[in-house]
């Protein structure tokens, strides 16, 4: 289950992904989030408030991913399947034209 709140201005977004029952479905799944704006860049982050007990890999985890709206839209996040009863939390920032966070050269 996802939810989220995205400000009036597309700058900040709050996603959380909640795993509430069971399934046999061990996949990754992918978190479509709505409302960003397209062609802006956005770094997603977990928050360190609520850390999920299933481990999640790679950079989501550590410094963040940095995206487009489009792509986060569109495409989604992947991230590995939760345990019943877990849940993560996403911060979700616009960057600044020319500033790109975690970006790769």
């Amino acid at each position: 289950m996802l939810h989220g709140v995205v400000s009036a201005d597309g700058e900040r977004a709050l996603f959380c992904h909640a795993r509430t029952g069971t399934s046999v479905a061990d996949a990754p799944v992918r978190l479509r989030l709505p409302g960003l704006t397209a062609d802006a860049a956005y770094r997603v982050a977990l928050t360190p408030e609520l850390t999920p007990h299933t481990p999640i890999p790679g950079p989501l985890a550590t410094t963040g991913i940095t995206t487009t709206g489009r792509v986060l839209g569109v495409l989604g996040l992947a991230v590995p399947r939760l345990a019943p009863g877990d849940a993560l939390l996403l911060d979700v920032e616009r960057l600044r034209r020319g500033r790109r966070k975690g970006a790769r050269t």
